[in-house]
């Protein structure tokens, strides 16, 4: 027996096509396009009408919210997070609405790791206007020293210097390879920190070393390390860790039936239904 013809809106299937380009643009740690990309979205007059749309715009508001997040804009995903979770409450979504918590998390978790970075750059800035033999006179365990050692290699990579930032690091790693003490805490958050500062000044060991730095901050559930090597693998265009999570599984193409009604295979609902015309 013949199918009867589907007709498909090329207008949502524009759409889709883009929520999926955001998702791989997420993926492979290129959040700036994704954030582009769901903005358009986000934009469509038709697609924000539609009435049959809120399940897929609150996907949206979640995604553009991790997307921002992952761009440090701090406020836009904070408040693109607020409508996903008001979308996740009215639907009742449980999934949803814990997705959107672990993204308000990870804003928190980023605007804490801003704070830090700033007080970083102050020490750094003060330590600068120290010799190294004078900072290591106060340096009283491996960790205080390779944290000397870190300060000057970041001094150096805003200096231009990759050369003696990667010296520099290497050489922190070292302190920490052949002298144990100093606190647990302090020596995993000053070897995450090397290995930051060596990615950044030596691209062919970049890849390396921040899945190292990840993988000890992940295991250690360090969160605030954790952005911090994330947010150094987005600057590289490295990826490390793993992105999961069932609101950046990859969009199911819309399937839209004859009389614009949405259809898909029993138990699986289309990423972006077809949005009625005006």
């Amino acid at each position: 027996m013949d199918q009867p013809d589907v007709a498909v809106d090329p207008h949502a299937t524009a759409l889709g096509a883009k929520v999926a380009d955001a998702v791989a643009a997420l993926r492979r740690s290129d959040p700036a396009t994704a954030a582009t990309l769901l903005d358009e979205v986000w934009s469509d007059a038709l697609f924000l009408a539609a009435d049959d749309l809120e399940d897929v715009r609150a996907r949206v508001a979640c995604l553009l919210a991790v997307a921002r997040c992952r761009c440090e804009e701090w406020d836009r995903a904070e408040q693109m997070a607020k409508i996903a979770a008001d979308y996740a409450r009215r639907l009742q979504d449980a999934d949803g609405a814990a997705a959107v918590a672990n993204v308000r998390a990870a804003i928190a978790t980023g605007r804490e790791a801003e704070r830090e970075r700033s007080a970083l750059e102050e020490a750094q800035r003060r330590l600068s206007e120290r010799s190294l033999e004078g900072a290591f006179r106060h340096a009283h365990d491996a960790a205080a020293r390779a944290d000397v050692l870190v300060g000057k290699s970041a001094i150096a990579l805003g200096d231009g210097k990759d050369g003696t930032a990667a010296f520099l690091a290497r050489a922190a790693l070292d302190v920490l390879a052949t002298d144990t003490s100093g606190s647990r805490s302090e020596r995993l958050r000053v070897s995450v920190m090397a290995r930051v500062c060596l990615a950044r000044a030596d691209h062919a060991v970049a890849g390396d070393e921040l899945q190292t730095a990840w993988s000890a901050a992940a295991d250690a559930d360090e969160t605030n390390l954790v952005a911090t090597v994330i947010r150094a693998a987005d600057l590289l265009g490295v990826e490390v860790g793993v992105l999961e999570g069932p609101w950046l599984a990859p969009p199911t193409p819309p399937l839209v039936g004859a009389a614009g009604t949405p259809t898909a295979p029993d138990g699986v609902a289309p990423t972006v239904p077809e949005i009625p015309s005006s």
